[in-house]
């Protein structure tokens, strides 16, 4: 997982203990949301791009990073949040 906050975007390097903390944004949004729950949640307030989108509030860009579980078809539902980026504004 590759998790950055703030404007300084640093990447932290994978950590088996940090890689297994559960994660949650104050939307409801977390790791493995699906891309149909992201759109209930956020409408159509995002980028368009498929393995990366975007939203902004009004303290920060928010990037959503996709996998795409190509077993589980080509539907939004085969598309799960694996990273999110956070940049304060």
């Amino acid at each position: 997982m590759v998790f950055w906050i703030g404007s300084f975007q640093k990447k932290l390097l994978p950590n088996p203990i940090f890689d297994s903390i559960k994660w949650q944004l104050n939307n409801g949004m977390k790791e493995e949301t699906d891309l149909s729950k992201v759109k209930k949640i956020l409408g159509n307030s995002f980028s368009n791009d498929r393995y990366e989108k975007y939203y902004e509030t009004e303290r920060a860009k928010v990037t959503l990073n996709f996998s795409h579980y190509t077993d589980a078809g080509d539907n939004d539902e085969a598309f799960k949040v694996h990273a999110v980026m956070i940049e304060g504004k």
